[in-house]
C-alpha cells in the first residue's frame, strides 16, 4: 500500500441525446451508476427516433493510482423507456474510467452503442469531462472506510432485530382474535335463513355480473379484432415511412454526391483561373521584352544614325581630295577647266543623291540597303577615278600617302557596313523568333480558352441534369432550394 495514492475526481456526463428506433410515442430517460451513486436526467420525449436531454450529470469518486496507472473504474448508464403500458429497461452501457485518465484524456465526446437493446444501432452521445480536485490521505480514508462498515453492520443487526420482534408481536395479537371471534360469533336458525337469502340474492346478481361479463368479453373481441385491423394498418403505415425514409436517406446521398461534383467543378474553375493568371503573366513578361527589343532596335537606329555620320565624314574627306586633286590640276594644266568642271558637276551630283539618300534614309528604313549598295558602286568609281589618276600624273609622295589613307578607311567603312549588316540580321532573327513566341503563346491562350469554354458548358449541362432529377424528385421547391445552396437564381 506505500506505492498506492489516491485522488479525488470530479466527474461530469453532459448528456446531448439517445438515438433510437422505437415506433410508438414513449419518453426516455438516462441514468447514471457509479457504486451506490445514482443520477437521473429529466424525462424527455422521443422525437423521430431521438431524444434530446442536454443535460449535465456531475458526481465525485476516489481513484486509486498504482504503478504508474489508475486502476479500474467502471460506471454505467441505462435508458429506461416510460410509456402507457409501463417503463422498460431500453438499452444500457458500461465504460472504464481510469481507461481514459491513464491515456492522460480528461476531456472527450463519446458515441456509445446501447447494449441489451433491440436496435442494434441505437447510441447515446455523451460529453465527458474529468477533473482531479486533490489527493487524499490512504490511511485516513482507510479508517474511515472501515468504521462506515462497522456501522452499516450494526444498523442491519438492529434492523433484524426489531424486524423480528414485530412479527412475534402481530402473531400474538392474531391468535387473540381468533379466540375472540370464536367466543363471540354463535349463530341461530333465524340468523342461517337470513344468511341464505342473502345468499340467493347475491347468487342472482352474481349471475347478473356474469352475464354482464360475458357482453363486456364480447365487446372486448370485437374490439381486439379493430385493434388487429389498426396494428395492420400501422404496419402498412408504417412500412411507407421506411420507405419514405430509404429515399430519403438515397437523396441525401444524390445530393451529397452533387456536393462534390461542385466542389471539384470549383476546384477546377479555381485551377483554370489560376492558369489564366499564369498566361496574363507570360503576357506581361513577353511585353517586357518587346520593351526591351524596342529599345535594341533604338539602340541599332542609333548605330545607324552613327554610320551614317562616319559616311558623311568620308564624302567630305573625299571632297577635299578631290578639291586638292583639281587646284592641283588647274596648276599643272589650265586647258583642262573643262574636265574640273564635268568632276565638279559629278560632285555636286553625288552630294544631291547623298542628300536624297539620307532624306530617304529618315522616310522609309527598308530603302537603306539599296542606298547602301549605291553608295558602293559610288565608292567603286572613285576608286577607279584615282586610280586612274594615279597612274596618269605623277603625284608626290604626300598625294600617294593622302590617296592610301584614303583606301584605308573606305576598307574600314567596309568593314564596320558589314558588321552592321551583321547586326542587323540578326536582330531580324530575333524579331522573327519573338513573333513567332508570341503566335504560340497566342495559340495556346486560345486553345485554353476553348477548354475552359468546354469544361463550363460541361458543368452547366450537368448542373442542368441535376436540376431535373430534383424536379423530378422533389419538384419546384427542391429546385428552388439547391439553385440557393448553389447560389443561382
Amino acid at each position: 500500500m506505500n506505492n498506492t495514492r489516491v485522488f479525488k475526481f470530479c466527474l461530469k456526463a453532459f448528456i446531448e441525446r439517445v438515438v433510437i428506433a422505437i415506433n410508438f410515442p414513449c419518453k426516455l430517460q438516462v441514468a447514471w451508476k457509479r457504486g451506490n451513486q445514482k443520477l437521473e436526467t429529466k424525462q424527455s420525449d422521443l422525437n423521430v427516433n431521438v431524444a434530446n436531454f442536454n443535460e449535465q450529470l456531475e458526481m465525485n469518486s476516489n481513484l486509486y493510482f498504482e504503478d504508474n496507472r489508475f486502476k479500474e473504474k467502471k460506471c454505467a448508464f441505462t435508458v429506461t423507456l416510460l410509456s402507457q403500458k409501463g417503463n422498460k429497461v431500453a438499452g444500457q452501457v458500461s465504460m472504464d474510467i481510469s481507461s481514459y485518465l491513464n491515456r492522460k484524456v480528461e476531456t472527450f465526446r463519446e458515441e456509445l452503442r446501447l447494449e441489451k437493446c433491440p436496435d442494434k444501432h441505437a447510441k447515446i452521445h455523451i460529453r465527458f469531462q474529468f477533473i482531479c480536485i486533490e489527493e487524499l490521505d490512504i490511511d485516513q480514508l482507510s479508517r474511515i472506510s472501515f468504521a462506515s462498515n462497522v456501522d452499516q453492520e450494526d444498523q442491519q443487526n438492529t434492523i433484524s432485530n426489531t424486524a423480528s420482534q414485530k412479527i412475534q408481536v402481530q402473531q400474538g395479537n392474531n391468535n387473540n382474535q381468533q379466540l375472540t371471534l370464536q367466543n363471540n360469533y354463535q349463530y341461530t336458525e333465524q340468523d342461517l335463513d337470513e344468511i341464505r337469502t342473502l345468499l340467493n340474492q347475491e347468487m342472482k346478481k352474481v349471475q347478473q355480473k356474469d352475464n354482464q361479463i360475458s357482453q363486456l368479453m364480447q365487446s372486448l373481441e370485437t374490439k381486439q379484432e379493430q385493434l388487429t385491423d389498426t396494428k395492420q394498418q400501422l404496419e402498412a403505415a408504417k412500412q411507407k415511412l421506411y420507405e419514405t425514409l430509404d429515399k430519403l436517406q438515397n437523396f441525401e446521398e444524390s445530393v451529397q454526391g452533387q456536393d462534390n461534383l461542385k466542389k471539384s467543378s470549383d476546384n477546377k474553375i479555381k485551377e483554370l483561373e489560376i492558369q489564366n493568371k499564369q498566361l496574363q503573366q507570360k503576357i506581361i513578361e513577353f511585353s517586357e521584352q518587346l520593351k526591351i527589343k524596342q529599345q535594341q532596335v533604338v539602340q541599332s537606329d542609333q548605330k545607324l544614325s552613327n554610320a551614317l555620320g562616319q559616311m558623311q565624314v568620308m564624302k567630305q574627306r573625299i571632297s577635299q581630295y578631290e578639291e586638292s586633286e583639281l587646284q592641283e590640276q588647274n596648276r599643272k594644266s589650265i586647258g583642262n577647266n573643262k574636265d574640273m568642271e564635268l568632276m565638279q558637276k559629278k560632285i555636286n551630283d553625288l552630294e544631291k543623291q547623298i542628300q536624297r539618300e539620307q532624306k530617304k534614309q529618315e522616310q522609309d528604313y527598308g530603302l537603306y540597303q539599296v542606298q547602301l549598295k549605291n553608295l558602293q558602286a559610288q565608292l567603286n568609281e572613285k576608286e577607279e577615278l584615282i586610280n586612274k589618276l594615279s597612274k596618269d600624273k605623277d603625284l608626290d609622295n604626300k598625294d600617294a600617302s593622302q590617296i592610301q589613307q584614303l583606301q584605308k578607311q573606305i576598307q574600314q567603312y567596309q568593314q564596320k557596313e558589314e558588321q552592321f549588316n551583321k547586326v542587323l540580321n540578326q536582330y531580324k532573327d530575333q524579331i522573327q523568333k519573338a513573333n513567332q513566341n508570341e503566335k504560340k503563346i497566342k495559340q495556346q491562350q486560345k486553345e485554353e480558352l476553348e477548354n475552359y469554354s468546354d469544361q463550363i458548358i460541361k458543368l452547366k449541362c450537368q448542373l442542368g441534369d441535376i436540376f431535373n432529377t430534383a424536379y423530378d424528385i422533389g419538384g419546384n421547391k427542391l429546385v428552388d432550394r439547391l439553385q440557393q445552396a448553389v447560389g443561382l437564381s
